[in-house]
């Protein structure tokens, strides 16, 4: 009968085991169809499980902040690894510091596992290997905007028809001199 037991609760630990680590791997299910920046992040919380504790803690201490969907769409890790899909060749529109500062905001909360680390503050984004891959994302990002894919005609128009540009008052050079975003801004 104990020999019987103990079978029992040996298969049920397996059980669970294989559960939870099922579970905790199901963030990574869907890396097919993740672009390869995204991946990278995705291979670094592989490696350093205490990275990704950390930036979901650093997530939900955004969502906070700001727990508006609208505003703050990547609120757990598949949302970020959605919005980073999205964001590294998102063409530009006229709320560019919510582009640019977005990720940082993720990135930049206080975290007291970081405090004795001795960064110049305790937020994943100093967090060297967290912070080497936010340097990579920054270089996919700037490729794309050095791109022709990131202008067109429909962003001229939506920056020419915004005052905060100063299009209308001749500041700038010939708009046909740009032919993608960086040469634009």
């Amino acid at each position: 009968m104990k020999k019987v037991l103990f079978n029992i609760g040996f298969c049920f630990s397996i059980v669970i085991l294989l559960v939870s680590m099922t579970l905790s791997l199901s963030v990574y299910a869907e890396n097919v169809h993740h672009n390869p920046i995204t991946l990278k992040l995705i291979n670094l919380l592989k490696d350093h499980p205490e990275i990704k504790t950390m930036l979901e803690r650093s997530l939900a201490e955004a969502k906070k902040i700001n727990p508006d969907p609208e505003t703050n769409p990547a609120q757990s890790l598949p949302e970020l690894f959605n919005y980073l899909d999205q964001a590294v060749e998102k063409l530009p529109d006229t709320h560019i510091k919510s582009d640019i500062h977005y990720l940082t905001f993720l990135a930049d909360q206080p975290l007291p596992e970081l405090k004795s680390k001795g960064l110049f503050k305790n937020s994943l984004q100093y967090y060297p290997p967290f912070a080497s891959w936010m340097r990579e994302f920054a270089i996919v990002r700037g490729e794309f905007l050095n791109s022709e894919k990131s202008w067109n005609a429909k962003i001229y128009r939506e920056f020419y028809n915004d005052p905060r540009f100063g299009l209308q008052k001749n500041w700038y050079e010939d708009p046909s001199n740009w032919k993608t975003w960086n040469q634009f801004f």
